[in-house]
Order: C-alpha cells, then sequence, then structure tokens
C-alpha cells in the first residue's frame, strides 16, 4: 500500500510545481515579446542603412561601372563583433540590372521583385534572409539590403540566456525557502497532533479551544463533536450494561430457587410445579435478552433510510404472526391497514410494529380488544394501536420510553424494554411517537412516519 504524501510535501511539490509553471509561460512570453521588438529594431535599422547606403550610391554612382566586392575591399577595414549583423545589399539601376553587390554569395539577379519599398523574406543558399527594398524616386536607383535571419535569432537567444539563467539559479533557493516556510507553517498542526497522543483512551472532553490556527478551528470542532457522540456513547453503552446485568440477576436467581426447590421437593407435585416455574423464568429470561440484543442493534443502527416500504403489509404480517398469542390469552386482533409507503428498513419496522402489538396483546385483559390500523394523513403515515384494556396513567406513560420501566400494576412480566426499542425505532425513522387514552378506554400509541 503507498503512503500517501505529507501536507509539506504537498505544499511544497503545488508551490513548486506552480512557480515553475509560471516562470516558464513568463519567460515564453517575455522571449516572444523581446523577439517581437528586436524584429522591429533590426528592421528599423535595415532601414535606416538602406537609405544611407542608398543615399551614397545614387551620389556616387557611375552608370558605366559596374562595382565587384573585390573592387572596394582592399580599401575597408573592419572591426569584429559578436552582434555583427552580416548584411550584405544590392544595387540596381532604373532598369533594373545589376550595379553593384556586396559580396560573391549575393546572386546577380534581383533577390526581390515586384517591390519598390518594403520587406521580404528569401532563402539563398539554404539561409534565411530579411530584405529590405528602397528605391530612389530621382536615380531610380534600388537597394536591397539582406541581413541573416540567423544573426536575429542569435541575439535573441542571448537575450532569452541572460533572462533564464538568473531564474533557473533562482529556482532552487526558492524551493528551500517553500520548504522552510511549509515547515514552519504546519507546526501548529504538530503541537496538535501531538496532543491528541498525549490524550489517555478515556480522555473524551473537547479538544478545541486554545490558540489554534483558523485551518484548525473546523477540524477540532469536528473532532469535538465526534468525541462528544463517543461519549455519550460509551454513558449509554455503561448505562445499558448495569441495567441489563441488574434485569439478568433477578431471573437468574428465581431460576436457582426453583432449582433448589426441585432438588428437595418431596412429592412429584411439587418437583413439577419448580420446575414449570424454571421454564417460565427461562422463558423470560430468554425473552429479556432478545429484547436486550434487538435493543443494542436498534442503538448501534445507522439512520433507516435504504427502501420504500409498505408499512401496511408489515402491521398485517405482524399480526399474523401475533394471532395465536392473542387467541391463547382470549383477545380479539383487529387489522385495518391501508397500503402506506414509508422510507426505511423492513426488519426495524416490523420489530417496532411486534412490539406495539405484542404489548397491547400482553397487558389487556381477556375478552378485551386490540386494533393495529395504519393509514395515510395528510403529509404523514400514521401507525396506531388501541386497546380496551385497563391503560396506563398519565404519570406512568411520561416515562414509558424508559429502559426496564415497567407501570406499576399491569399485572404482567414484560423486560421493559419494548417502548424504548419502539421509540428508537422511530427516532431512526424520523418519526415521532406518542402514547395517549384510547376511545376505548385503554392505551393508544401513536407512531407517525413523513413521506419523504
Amino acid at each position: 500500500m503507498s503512503r500517501a504524501l505529507s501536507i509539506r510535501a504537498r505544499v511544497f511539490l503545488l508551490v513548486s510545481a506552480a512557480t515553475a509553471l509560471l516562470w516558464a509561460i513568463a519567460v515564453a512570453m517575455s522571449y516572444r515579446e523581446a523577439h517581437r521588438e528586436l524584429d522591429a529594431l533590426f528592421d528599423a535599422q535595415l532601414a535606416e542603412s538602406a537609405e544611407v547606403l542608398l543615399r551614397q550610391a545614387a551620389h556616387d554612382w557611375d552608370e558605366e561601372e559596374v562595382l565587384e566586392p573585390d573592387d572596394v575591399r582592399h580599401s575597408l577595414g573592419r572591426i569584429e563583433h559578436r552582434y555583427a549583423q552580416q548584411l550584405h545589399f544590392q544595387i540596381l539601376d532604373r532598369d533594373g540590372r545589376l550595379a553593384y553587390r556586396s559580396s560573391s554569395d549575393l546572386p546577380r539577379n534581383p533577390i526581390v521583385t515586384g517591390i519598390k519599398n518594403g520587406y521580404a523574406d528569401r532563402t539563398l543558399h539554404g539561409t534565411r534572409w530579411r530584405v529590405a527594398v528602397l528605391t530612389d524616386p530621382e536615380t531610380e536607383l534600388q537597394i536591397q539590403l539582406c541581413q541573416r535571419e540567423d544573426a536575429r535569432e542569435g541575439v535573441a537567444a542571448a537575450i532569452a540566456r541572460t533572462m533564464i539563467l538568473p531564474l533557473a539559479a533562482a529556482l532552487p533557493l526558492l524551493g528551500l525557502f517553500v520548504w522552510a516556510a511549509t515547515s514552519r507553517g504546519i507546526r501548529p498542526l504538530e503541537r496538535f497532533a501531538g496532543t491528541l497522543r498525549q490524550r489517555s483512551p478515556d480522555n473524551l472532553h473537547p479538544v478545541g479551544g486554545g490558540d489554534l490556527p483558523g485551518e484548525l478551528s473546523p477540524v477540532a470542532a469536528a473532532l469535538d463533536g465526534l468525541l462528544a457522540r463517543l461519549r455519550e456513547t460509551v454513558d449509554r453503552e455503561r448505562r445499558f450494561t448495569a441495567d441489563a446485568a441488574h434485569e439478568l440477576r433477578t431471573p437468574l436467581a428465581a431460576i436457582k430457587t426453583h432449582a433448589e426447590v426441585a432438588q428437595r421437593a418431596r412429592s412429584e407435585k411439587e418437583r413439577m410445579r419448580a420446575l414449570g416455574q424454571i421454564v417460565r423464568g427461562t422463558d423470560r429470561m430468554t425473552h429479556l435478552v432478545a429484547q436486550l440484543l434487538t435493543l443494542a442493534r436498534v442503538d448501534h443502527e445507522a439512520a433507516a433510510a435504504s427502501e420504500m416500504i409498505d408499512l401496511g403489509a408489515v402491521v398485517r404480517e405482524t399480526a399474523a404472526l401475533l394471532s395465536d398469542a392473542a387467541i391463547d390469552r382470549g383477545v380479539q386482533l383487529e387489522v385495518q391497514a391501508d397500503e402506506a409507503n414509508v422510507r426505511g428498513d423492513r426488519a426495524l419496522l416490523a420489530t417496532l410494529a411486534r412490539n406495539l402489538v405484542e404489548n397491547a396483546i400482553l397487558y389487556v385483559r381477556p375478552g378485551d380488544r386490540v386494533l393495529a390500523s395504519v393509514a395515510r394523513s395528510g403529509d404523514g403515515v400514521t401507525l396506531r394501536v388501541a386497546d380496551s384494556g385497563p391503560g396506563m396513567p398519565a404519570a406512568d406513560r411520561e416515562r414509558a420510553f424508559e429502559r426496564f420501566h415497567r407501570a406499576a400494576g399491569g399485572g404482567a412480566e414484560g423486560s421493559g424494554l419494548g417502548l424504548s426499542i419502539v421509540e428508537r425505532i422511530a427516532g431512526h425513522h424520523g418519526a415521532v411517537i406518542v402514547l395517549g387514552e384510547a376511545p376505548e378506554g385503554g392505551l393508544e400509541a401513536f407512531v407517525r412516519f413523513p413521506v419523504r
């Protein structure tokens, strides 16, 4: 697995790459602009030189004499210079015949035709030349002054080297400066990381505050939020463990007691009665453990929003599964569930419906009625479970969602977790649950789901 680059290396590479790119663009633009200005300068020099030479030629010209380069070379001196522009020219008479050429490399024919005054580019013996053409209006002498293009390119290259070399030498120094500045800039991050490394695992207090840079403040705030959620989870787990241990102690003690009674029983009837109590205690503990596991799963479940579920179908299926339990207790179970889609987790919704209906069956009297209904209402879907049993006092309804809370005088041995599970599943689905008094006098539970 490749290791990710550090922030220091990323900033260094990004700044260095951006600087090198901008430097290259600036050099390219400067070179192009300098080359354009050099071309304009050389063209102006060509025009001025051509004008001077043409005036001299018009003054000294003898129509009967055609000069060759060797005729005048012996009378001229020469100063060598690295920027010597290697100018050559032709002088033509009014009939276009060659009167003079400064180099035998130039042809005897006119280099440029069809132009009296102006510039042209020509290739002679494989070399590109810039030609300035100027014509004297009085004598109609014409001069064609030529300059090698590579001479211009040489000057431009020399200027480019003058620009590039200092900048290229400065790049490594700039890189060192960027590296040092980046290292100094991330020191607060390193200090922050050191502070986190020194914290003990059970220290879940906020880490924000202090003299943190603006860039680290959102990180610290997000970390504080995470620590707050972890602290809440840990506290909830601790309470859950303590409550579970307390609730499991009672049925275990009861099972042990009945087992001891069965061991000391003097008759078969007494032994069978004790064994029956052990079975009932085991069933109660099994139910309690199942509810604890369900509650633990719900507490750790992510927000349920996976698919569209027909809540009416879920309630009908749940009622069918609990029909035997209702018949055994002599309870009349009715279902009025229309098709109503909500977004959520099918298994969790089935657990919610089962706990509500099962609680109603468990706490009503034989002959009472339990009604489970699902209907659309406004912009939501409402699940209603109502019964005609003894109901629940208002004071108990306020604490009904607390873990392991049982209503006084309920007459049923529940685990005290059913409504707590229902509340958490409803919260995961963005639903709201309300307990009230049913028209039949019993308890009524409303769970209202938003339609999203």
